[in-house]
């Protein structure tokens, strides 16, 4: 039997994945927004992890609910996990800000191909498929200059029997805890300051945390460093084409004792806003 207690992929791009990292960021454009990310690891000699993250977020024409799509596909080598999730999020206007509360719900399908190097005929290394739903709740608060939010993304966990058993199992142990915080400050007229910050902790696991600065000049290029908890140097470099459409790429240079068995990662996202209001200044306020 296998008892499911997994770590939280932490994302360099949290601007390209906030209904992965939090279902109360849905809304937190005010316009209908659409973003893609992939991002790939080379782990040593033995395997490579991968997955690609699809949102898809809009405010209704009620201002205090917003909707959101979430699919995503992660694969670390023989194991494929593939997760869709709908967003629900309720928000209340304080001012200038929002507060906001948020949960989601869907399907999480894990599948193992058949490990050949062994004996085909163990059925422990034998191809296992299993459905499963899940949820997860959060809450967040934002305006225009900064957002933070608490979140728990997955409230289900699952217990994999080699018979081809699933047994879904809730133990609070294995929550990941994700808080996660960011802002702009301005430095002037064509350079804003936009940090970053997001902290993962589970009961059984080891904490992770990611602190990146980004540098925007005149809302068209993006340029950033930062730290990840991995003993990793984050880069970041972007481009925004015009106010509806950017890019982002992001690249983890391994130090320290994983940097033998660590090769690096990337991360590639793209932006896409497919209207805004007139009223606004600036769609890529939060």
């Amino acid at each position: 039997m296998l008892t499911e207690a997994q770590q939280f992929s932490l994302p360099s791009q949290v601007q390209r994945n906030y209904l992965y990292v939090n279902p109360a960021f849905a809304g937190i454009y005010n316009v209908t927004v659409a973003s893609l990310m992939n991002r790939s690891k080379k782990i040593g000699l033995d395997g490579v992890l991968s997955y690609q993250n699809f949102e898809f977020q809009a405010p209704l024409k009620k201002q205090s609910v917003a909707l959101g799509f979430q699919a995503r596909h992660e694969k670390i080598g023989a194991s494929n996990n593939n997760e869709f999730f709908l967003d629900y999020c309720h928000r209340i206007k304080m001012g200038n800000s929002r507060l906001c509360f948020g949960i989601k719900a869907g399907v999480i399908s894990k599948s193992l191909d058949e490990i050949t190097l062994f004996d085909a005929d163990d059925p422990a290394f034998a191809s296992t498929s299993a459905m499963i739903p899940n949820f997860g709740v959060g809450i967040s608060v934002y305006h225009k200059k900064y957002f933070a939010g608490i979140s728990i993304p997955y409230l289900l966990g699952a217990v994999y029997g080699s018979d081809g058993n699933t047994k879904i199992n809730h133990d609070v142990n294995k929550y990941n805890f994700i808080a996660t915080a960011g802002g702009k400050i301005q430095i002037n007229n064509d350079i804003t300051l936009e940090p970053n910050g997001t902290f993962v902790y589970s009961a059984l696991l080891k904490p992770q945390f990611s602190l990146i600065a980004n540098m925007n000049l005149k809302n068209r290029y993006v340029a950033g460093i930062g730290y990840r908890s991995s003993e990793a140097i984050c880069v970041d470099a972007g481009f925004y084409f015009n106010r509806q459409f950017s890019i982002m790429c992001s690249y983890d240079f391994n130090i320290g004792k994983s940097e033998p068995y660590s090769k690096g990662s990337y991360e590639f996202g793209l932006l896409y806003y497919f209207g805004y209001q007139v009223n606004a200044v600036n769609p890529r306020d939060f």
